[in-house]
């Protein structure tokens, strides 16, 4: 009986640990009509949008990127990448299309790509 109270904990403590989700965010900076996203402009969004979402932390990466247009030429452009892990939760979920979803109206982007993986976080 002690090993079936035991299976039956262990099981149902299975759904209550957070699951660590990583967020990867890749925003481009060129704008279609024209000119980039600056710096200001990059780091605003970041302040209001991103961290008053997600206080705890993040990362940011400057990168170059490329991908191929809805004309179906390829593009290259300076890129920004942000990483946020937090639990996987509805409403995460939710800021996190949120986030992509006023990057695209603010920049007048055609997407913003973002790779969701678990993850498993070790401190050393």
């Amino acid at each position: 009986m002690k090993s079936y109270l035991l299976l039956f904990t262990v099981l149902a403590c299975l759904g209550c640990t957070p699951v660590n989700q990583l967020n990867r965010f890749y925003f481009g900076m060129n704008k279609p009509i024209g000119g980039a996203v600056s710096d200001l402009e990059f780091n605003q969004f970041l302040q209001q949008e991103i961290s008053s979402r997600f206080p705890k932390g993040l990362t940011l990466f400057e990168a170059k990127g490329q991908w191929q247009n809805a004309k179906g030429m390829i593009d290259q452009e300076e890129s920004r990448v942000v990483e946020i892990v937090c639990d996987d939760t509805p409403e995460n979920r939710d800021k996190v299309a949120a986030i992509a979803a006023k990057y695209k109206v603010l920049f007048a982007q055609q997407a913003v790509m973002v790779i969701k993986s678990r993850s498993e976080i070790v401190f050393y």
